[in-house]
């Protein structure tokens, strides 16, 4: 995103911590954002989706969903809950 995206939510914010002061909005750096999210999934306890680790995984689910049903939208729907259950982000 970039700043415009979030303009409201950034003018709040700083009405609210930070009366008075001027804060300059720039975009943050790849690095800096690779950092915060990796910061951000290790507070909230999920991890990246790693393909050596999670292909498997996720390959033998799909197989279990689509004995019950090849609907796109249902094997897209069981992929989300299966990235959600195991806390993986992607």
């Amino acid at each position: 995103f970039d700043f415009n995206a979030v303009k409201a939510d950034l003018d709040f914010i700083i009405s609210k911590y930070f009366k008075g002061k001027s804060i300059k909005a720039k975009d943050l750096s790849a690095s800096t954002k690779t950092k915060l999210v990796s910061r951000l999934l290790n507070y909230t306890g999920y991890q990246y989706y790693r393909r050596k680790t999670h292909k498997l995984e996720i390959l033998e689910r799909l197989r279990d969903v689509v004995t019950i049903s090849v609907d796109p939208r249902y094997v897209v729907d069981e992929c989300i809950a299966f990235f959600n259950q195991n806390q993986i982000a992607l």
